[in-house]
């Protein structure tokens, strides 16, 4: 008896999505049936909306929601839809339900470890007491949640089912499985994706829907003809302000080769500027001048569109609930949260491509972050402005880490910043930090560093990056005898001395951004050069 043949385990790449806008005359068709569908996923959330079933969902091992799910569906509701249409739905039904259970597993958290009261609720503490590391975003929401809460019923929630009424989809779409042509069926000719779907015909809320195929073509761009396609998502969204059937076109490509190079890359999350970036050799050379990303008038715009949102909250709630002045002002609090929601995402983007581009640039093979979940505001700042730094921080954090994957280059553990910017680089004695290079006297806040027993003074953020390599280098910060070299001269292949183009690709990034952002090699960051 033969054996079957092994089968090679494929080795998995990323998944890159590109929406691919339809233009079709079927698409009256498919917004119908993605109404459809968004109308049936409310009805399994209402219906799936439990404890058991979150928790179920929670423990699982099972990646597809919809194998979950489907068995505890009721049966003629499946019925009225094909089957893998259903699965489709279900899929995006449990997403949604993964979120709420993860909210609520911090909620119930909270609860345990501060009590029922949002004052209570500490980031700092969670970390520093209990080790636990979430995104402070996730608590402060809650928090608010709780707040609005009190106000409507004079009390504090104690159950999350009490905070949290049945979650609702927002947008109107279906999950594919890898084509099997029994609901979407797609084909590559040239440039060109030919879709066949299987759509709603007509519903009747006296029997059941009827559903028929649709074929349409959509253009496909040059650079995905090559690549295989796997699961992909049907959806609606705003294009110039219409409403257009949309397809996520995923894509899977193999991960990038992993390079081997002696240089690496740290960067330090500022408080006056959003990062710095240093390169460092294995030697512990320096081998270019810092870079400082500021954005001080993004920051501020931030700033003032969280400080318009409280006000608007202030005015609500003072409202009576559900009425016409209530509705009003949430729905410009919510008009503020998606433009608040747009720059970060944006600004996101931009640091995180800076921060790969001189790693590639520079040919670095590791890129090392400080943890940045016990960044401090400054003490002269109010509470607010260190939320939005460390939320743009994270959203930073999050990018560099799939994009460093996608070029080859390794995303290190985070590193503890404890005392980062208070040690000197050179001696390792413990320093002070004054307002400039020209001032001498001891400011906490300040952004200088000044070293009283060998005289070295440098950026405050600079000397962070430095004491970062340190850790990555040596591990221990105050070990004197061992420290980060400053080379006075450049190495001699610096790419930014060979030529003008990596710094023009580098700029060229900011595009839109030049005013508001600020980006350059700092050639006087430091008093005087550091030395071994």
């Amino acid at each position: 008896m033969r054996g079957r043949p092994l089968k090679k385990k494929k080795t998995k790449g990323q998944i890159l999505s590109f929406p691919l806008v339809i233009r079709s005359e079927a698409n009256p068709k498919i917004k119908r049936t993605l109404w459809y569908a968004k109308k049936m996923s409310n009805k399994y959330l209402r219906k799936f909306y439990q404890r058991d079933i979150l928790e179920h969902l929670s423990i699982s091992k099972v990646r597809q929601s919809y194998k979950i799910l489907e068995p505890e569906s009721p049966r003629k509701w499946r019925s009225k839809i094909p089957s893998r249409v259903n699965r489709g739905i279900l899929e995006i039904s449990g997403r949604i339900l993964r979120v709420v259970n993860s909210r609520r597993n911090l909620f119930e958290l909270m609860l345990e470890k501060f009590g029922d009261t949002p004052d209570k609720w500490s980031y700092k503490k969670l970390i520093a007491e209990h080790k636990i590391y979430v995104k402070s975003q996730y608590i402060q929401n809650l928090s608010e949640q709780a707040e609005r809460f009190y106000l409507s019923n004079g009390q504090y929630p104690t159950d999350f089912f009490q905070l949290q009424t049945t979650p609702k989809a927002k947008a109107a779409i279906i999950s594919y499985a890898p084509d099997d042509g029994q609901a979407i069926l797609i084909e590559k000719r040239g440039n060109s994706l030919f879709i066949r779907l299987k759509v709603l015909a007509y519903e009747d809320q006296e029997c059941n829907p009827e559903w028929e195929w649709i074929e349409f073509s959509v253009p496909l761009p040059s650079f995905l003809s090559p690549l295989e396609q796997v699961a992909p998502d049907l959806r609606l969204d705003y294009f110039h302000g219409q409403l257009l059937p949309v397809i996520d076109y995923k894509v899977e490509i193999e991960g990038a080769k992993e390079i081997n190079s002696p240089y690496f890359l740290t960067v330090d999350w500022g408080i006056r500027k959003l990062v710095t970036i240093c390169v460092f050799d294995k030697q512990g050379n320096l081998i270019c001048p810092p870079f400082f990303l500021s954005f001080e008038p993004i920051q501020a715009k931030l700033l003032r569109i969280r400080n318009e949102i409280d006000q608007l909250k202030a005015k609500r709630d003072k409202c009576s609930t559900k009425s016409d002045e209530w509705k009003k002002y949430n729905r410009e609090i919510a008009k503020r949260w998606r433009k608040f929601r747009a720059i970060q995402k944006q600004l996101a983007h931009l640091a995180s491509n800076v921060i790969v581009l001189i790693a590639q640039l520079y040919h670095c093979s590791e890129i090392y972050v400080e943890w940045l979940k016990t960044l401090k505001s400054k003490n002269f700042s109010a509470k607010l402005n260190w939320v939005i730094n460390t939320t743009v921080r994270e959203a930073i954090y999050e990018k560099v880490a799939y994009k460093a994957k996608l070029t080859g280059i390794k995303f290190k553990r985070p590193l503890s910043p404890y005392g980062t910017s208070q040690y000197c680089p050179r001696c390792g004695k413990k320093g002070i930090h004054t307002k400039s290079p020209n001032h001498w006297q001891e400011i906490k806040s300040g952004g200088w560093f000044r070293c009283p027993c060998c005289g070295y003074n440098a950026d405050r953020d600079y000397v962070a990056c430095c004491n970062l390599a340190r850790k990555v280098l040596y591990g221990n910060l105050n070990d004197t005898d061992k420290g980060i070299a400053y080379m006075a001269k450049p190495i001699s292949d610096s790419l930014f001395r060979q030529s003008k183009l990596p710094r023009e690709r580098l700029f060229r990034n900011l595009s839109g951004w030049k005013e508001v952002i600020s980006l350059q090699p700092q050639k006087n960051f430091s008093g005087r050069p550091l030395r071994l």
